[in-house]
């Protein structure tokens, strides 16, 4: 997953503060994984996201709103707390997915782009299921 979804991408410029953005996504990425304090995992992807949008880093950028509409999707229970509960939750990563197609789109990453429009259509299934159990 992260060749593919280029959580490997590395910019040269900018070198300390990409560097760091850099290193806060794949640390999200390994907190993630080991289903370690997701929501540390949440905040190192939002300072990640800011950073690249400071350096605008439009590969960055796209790799981390992908990602943390996959890491909402995928655990959507685990995110909920007293402010959001799952429907919340599940329409914050269509969000960060519509976002990260965009991204995508500006870059010209079809694997990305392609991988974004999957999940975008996994997380729409999913918030009609769970509307529709609501009610």
């Amino acid at each position: 997953m992260l060749s593919k979804n280029g959580l490997h991408y590395y910019f040269k410029g900018e070198r300390g503060v990409c560097c760091k953005a850099n290193v806060q996504k794949l640390l999200a990425y390994a907190y993630f994984l080991q289903n370690h304090d997701l929501y540390r995992a949440e905040t190192l992807l939002n300072h990640a996201k800011t950073k690249f949008e400071q350096l605008q880093i439009f590969h960055g950028l796209a790799v981390v709103t992908f990602a943390k509409a996959h890491f909402f999707f995928t655990k959507s229970t685990q995110f909920v707390d007293e402010d959001r509960n799952e429907d919340v939750i599940l329409k914050e990563a269509l969000e960060e997915c519509k976002e990260a197609i965009s991204y995508y789109d500006r870059i010209r990453h079809r694997v990305g782009h392609a991988q974004s429009l999957k999940l975008e259509t996994q997380i729409q299934q999913k918030l009609r299921i769970t509307l529709t159990r609501a009610e």
